[in-house]
């Protein structure tokens, strides 16, 4: 990967060749910046009385200096400063230091906003941040698609997963309206949500890692660019051209899998292909990649077309943050017009409608009732997961790592809208969804005591079966 270092050390040789190659087109062939002159043979007009000018021959070797643009004459194997000579009544060739500053300036304008670019790096801990996210919400079990489709997924938090199945299972031996109730509207739908969840953690670190993904391919494209531009400036065969397919445009095609792939958020046990097809399907198509060309037969048309090929990366950049940004927005609206498989507070009935019985009649409710807090105490750990998971994500990337040359890309800020509207909808689900879990589990010990105890000796009795769980596991 190039530092802005190096690539500034780069921009330096760039304006070097554009000199250079200034130079030749202006009748200097000879000479560099780095030799510290330029040398050429160059007919000289004299000088009218009338401040005018007028023809004839007299070609002349001449140097300049660089980057001072000091003028000498060259006869007979030396040099004379040119102000000592008699042709200082003739009219120079033109302002050397002139050409020097103008075509500095030209390949710093072209070239100098990739200084300003993000880091690629400055992603990775957000990166790995939000994996361990996408991970801690993997419990396993049924997550919809944005088809409408039911689909089965793999757990990759085994813990998650245990409590999951532990709180289904053990439920099942208990009968009454309350019991119906718990199960229809939260039994029965954790594994849903939690996995709903985790397919937004992904598509969110999706945007984060197509983000850090663009700006690494924008820096070895910039160089290449820069490299042949310099190539380019540096020919005498008059005309140079330099092709590639730069790569940006595959980044939304290649982001989620970064994203999943070895190490990140899914595991052997995960269901990836499931995953990928559930995110997928909110991602366009890349466009076809076009080709960027360097060529030219003066200096000025290879700036020209260094020019133009910078502007078509920087397009491209932008091209595909556009689309990260649909991408976000989509998912959230997915989200919100299927809230119900992604939040476990919706819809909220528990225990909300006290009519009917709370246990079926004859139920063996000395042997049962210790019991049901043992569940309770299960399902305020997997709360705790949950809340867990969205404190991580909340504030994961902040906005200055986008941050760039407004010229570059969507806007100074990317997609940035896009990881955003993702994290605050994680962040709020999670929140939810563990101050409901931890609702139903204080519900669900009441009603154990048949609401006979205070909300004090309730919570404190949830606290207990929650540190003798955590300490003897399910």
């Amino acid at each position: 990967m190039t530092s802005k270092s190096e690539l500034r050390a780069l921009i330096r040789e760039v304006q070097k060749a554009a000199v250079k190659a200034a130079m030749r087109d202006s009748q200097f062939p000879d000479g560099s910046c780095d030799e510290g002159e330029f040398r050429g043979r160059f007919n000289l007009v004299p000088r009218a009385e009338d401040g005018t000018s007028y023809g004839g021959f007299n070609p002349v070797s001449l140097v300049v200096t660089y980057p001072g643009g000091t003028w000498y004459v060259e006869l007979d194997g030396q040099r004379i400063p040119y102000s000592q000579t008699s042709y200082d009544e003739y009219l120079l060739p033109f302002d050397a230091t002139e050409i020097y500053s103008s075509w500095r300036a030209a390949v710093s304008e072209v070239l100098d906003p990739w200084l300003d670019t993000p880091e690629p790096g400055d992603f990775d801990d957000a990166i790995t941040t939000l994996q361990a996210v996408a991970l801690k919400l993997s419990a396993g079990g049924v997550v919809h698609s944005g088809d409408g489709s039911e689909l089965q997924l793999e757990g990759g938090n085994q813990e998650l997963g245990d409590y999951v199945t532990y709180v289904t299972t053990e439920l099942a031996q208990f009968n009454g309206a309350m019991i119906d109730n718990l199960s229809l509207h939260y039994t029965s739908r954790i594994s849903q949500t939690l996995n709903g969840q985790h397919v937004v953690a992904v598509a969110a670190g999706t945007t984060v890692a197509a983000e850090q993904e663009v700006w690494r391919r924008a820096d070895e494209g910039i160089v290449k660019l820069a490299t042949a531009a310099k190539d380019a400036f540096g020919t005498e065969r008059g005309d140079f051209d330099w092709k590639a397919a730069l790569g940006v445009v595959n980044t939304v095609a290649t982001a989620l899998g970064l994203f999943l792939g070895p190490g990140g958020a899914a595991t052997a046990n995960t269901a990836v292909r499931t995953i990928t097809g559930i995110v997928k399907g909110f991602l366009p198509d890349p466009p076809p990649e076009e080709e960027k060309v360097i060529s030219g037969r003066t200096a000025q048309q290879v700036l020209d077309s260094l020019a133009a090929a910078t502007k078509g990366l920087a397009t491209e950049i932008g091209d595909v943050e556009s689309d990260m940004l649909s991408f976000g927005i989509k998912v959230d609206s997915w989200i919100w017009d299927n809230i119900s498989y992604f939040d476990i507070s919706t819809p909220h009935d528990f225990l909300e409608d006290d009519g009917g019985e709370y246990f079926a009649a004859g139920e063996n409710l000395q042997v049962l009732t210790p019991h049901l807090r043992k569940i309770a105490a299960v399902v305020q750990l997997i709360g705790v997961e949950q809340g867990a998971a969205g404190a991580a994500m909340e504030g994961a990337t902040k906005e200055v790592s986008w941050l760039r040359d407004t010229s570059l890309g969507l806007s100074y800020r990317g997609h940035f809208a896009g990881w955003s509207v993702l994290e605050q909808s994680l962040t709020g689900l999670c929140s939810r969804s563990r101050t409901e879990l931890t609702s139903v589990a204080s519900r669900m010990v009441a009603a154990s005591y048949d609401f006979e105890k205070t909300d004090d000796q309730i919570r404190a009795e949830l606290a207990e079966q929650v540190r003798s769980v955590e300490d003897a596991g399910v």
